[in-house]
């Protein structure tokens, strides 16, 4: 189980109820701040009539984490609510006595940190000096952190402050309760962050005085309006958890600086979590927070033309903007403007055309553009594949220069500085480019190939994070077109090395994961509406219900790249489209 708001993630909530860990982002550190216990950050030791409770996991509105327990006819719950727009996690315990005579419950919470890790990719610990010690601002448990100006803060916060005691690096929280026939309790204990006491503990306080039931009333009202409601369940509980954790996940607000950014996920069990990519943040998670909150949609857009522009289309960078591993990437040189066209036909928004820093983007993807122009072939070049992974001698991918073709596509219908005829003679260009070098005859069969290097050479493969399969759903050819039959037939059939067909999960793979990818499947629904290929992702148990990387062919398990935020975006927004075809035809 996992949750979180804009600022404080929860990326493994166990199923004993106890808290593994949490994190928040930082500006200044240029990546996330993960927060341990010994073994648990926060855990339990509650007891109805002496005997400890045991739990059962049920989840609200696909996004709110609760664990319901049930002894001697003593009901009630524990629920982790990450309420909008706070800096703070309310925990809340909650109990019912549905018997005939009164039972005693012991509540005991320990909150322990005992390690703090820095995050971008890899997770190394830190040292910070620790103070623990009850606030005088609130007169309960106070974590400092210091480096040695103040680092950040937690404040743990009731409005029970006689249920607190310190032991050592410890917190408890302990209380006793006789409840009586037909008796309710419940206690808030809420956990507030920031970056030094005051704020930490008025961050807690606000929240105290929101109270926890209203704070979860207006979370409640922002997911439910957000819901997509399916006749199919599996499918609705994929689509919608998924939707969930690509909002929550794949962007955030800095504790520091307070601004909303874009990475590749805030669970540590992404292998390079806490980064920003333009391809996975455009490509694949922006369509879907696009439908999901325009607002959202619009300062991410303003993000990636301000912090993220001077670097755009290098590898991955920092959620500052500065390089964090170099190489140049034509997919992710382009996908602005792709997440542009989406967010203009999703909100009609189109004075964010007149925007200084959009335009200044622009530009600079024209021009860095240029650079990578093979003049011999009419093609652009690139420095890595959409795997990441470098390219071999063929340096010119069809996949990413029917990107290109498509951003030329996208200026010649914009009112953009430029007259549009210029770009749609680009386009041209380029199409015919593609057409001349990119279809290669094959076993007596015109195909399009993976990659060319301009005097003969090519790669017949394919990568799904940059599929072939993609190339109608850009609008370059249609699906009944015989080049992209031919290629779709080679890449899908049991003789290809990474095609998997005849497994019950299959789906293209690639040598930088050799099984299904989850986004190769969600290129394939997006492809061709397959409903065989809608079923497996709704089956298939990838990471307990999140999207990753890769899953086994045979059993539709992770095997690669847990908690992969922009990857769920993606699938998504196809599962959407999905509906969306669905909807049109019986409308038809």
């Amino acid at each position: 189980m996992l949750s979180a708001n804009e600022y404080i993630s929860l990326p493994s909530i166990m199923e004993d109820a106890s808290l593994k860990s949490m994190n928040f982002l930082s500006m200044a550190a240029r990546g996330m701040i993960e927060i341990y216990g010994d073994e648990n950050l926060l855990s339990w030791n509650n007891r109805v009539d002496g005997i400890e409770l045991e739990y059962a996991e049920t989840l609200s509105s696909y996004w709110i984490p609760s664990f319901s327990f049930a002894r001697e006819n003593v009901t009630g719950s524990i629920e982790y609510l990450a309420p909008l727009g706070h800096r703070t996690v309310a925990v809340t315990l909650k109990a019912e006595n549905n018997s005939e005579k009164t039972h005693s419950l012991d509540i005991n919470m320990r909150f322990a940190v005992s390690s703090l890790f820095h995050t971008v990719n890899e997770s190394k610990e830190i040292k910070p000096e620790c103070r623990l010690s009850f606030s005088k601002w609130s007169l309960m448990p106070l974590y400092e952190f210091f480096t040695p100006l103040p680092f950040f803060s937690i404040s743990l916060y009731s409005s029970c402050p006689d249920d607190w005691r310190i032991s050592g690096t410890e917190v408890h929280f302990e209380h006793h309760e006789s409840l009586s026939p037909g008796e309710k309790f419940e206690a808030t204990v809420f956990i507030g962050f920031g970056f030094e006491e005051v704020a930490a503990v008025t961050s807690a306080r606000e929240c105290e005085r929101w109270g926890a039931t209203e704070l979860r009333r207006q979370l409640v009202s922002y997911l439910d309006d957000r819901i997509v409601h399916c006749a199919d369940g599996r499918l609705e509980r994929v689509l919608n958890r998924n939707m969930f954790f690509c909002l929550f996940f794949s962007t955030g607000r800095t504790l520091d600086s307070e601004e909303l950014v874009s990475v590749t996920s805030r669970s540590p069990e992404y292998y390079v979590s806490a980064a920003y990519w333009d391809r996975d943040s455009l490509l694949w998670a922006f369509p879907a927070i696009c439908r999901a909150d325009r607002e959202k949609a619009r300062e991410l857009m303003l993000y990636v033309a301000t912090r993220q522009r001077n670097n755009i289309g290098i590898h991955s960078r920092y959620i500052d903007g500065s390089i964090l591993e170099p190489g140049f990437e034509l997919d992710e040189l382009v996908s602005p403007v792709l997440a542009l066209d989406m967010y203009l036909r999703v909100t009609g928004d189109y004075d964010l055309l007149s925007n200084d820093d959009v335009r200044c983007l622009i530009d600079l993807i024209l021009s860095r553009l240029q650079r990578w122009y093979n003049k011999d072939c009419g093609l652009y070049e690139t420095f890595l594949q959409p795997t990441d992974d470098m390219t071999g001698n063929c340096r010119m991918l069809t996949y990413d220069n029917v990107l290109v073709w498509k951003a030329f596509v996208i200026f010649s219908d914009l009112d953009y500085g430029r007259k549009r005829n210029e770009f749609a003679y680009m386009a041209e260009n380029l199409r015919e480019a593609i057409q001349k070098h990119c279809i290669i005859s094959i076993d007596g069969c015109d195909e399009y190939v993976w990659a060319i290097d301009g005097k003969g050479d090519y790669e017949v493969y394919d990568e799904p994070p940059g599929s072939l399969l993609l190339l109608p759903v850009l609008g370059f050819c249609s699906r009944n077109d015989s080049v992209y039959m031919n290629t779709v037939a080679r890449i899908t059939d049991e003789s290809y090395k990474y095609s998997f067909a005849g497994c019950p999960f299959s789906a293209i793979g690639c040598a930088h994961e050799p099984h299904p990818w989850t986004l190769s499947m969600a290129n394939a629904v997006r492809a061709s509406k397959d409903d065989h290929m809608v079923r497996k992702l709704c089956t298939a148990k990838m990471d307990d219900g999140i999207v990753c990387e890769s899953i086994d062919e045979y059993t539709g398990e992770c095997t690669s790249g847990k908690a992969f935020a922009t990857a769920a975006g993606y699938v998504v927004y196809s599962l959407l489209c999905y509906l969306d075809e669905k909807k049109s035809e019986q409308d038809i």
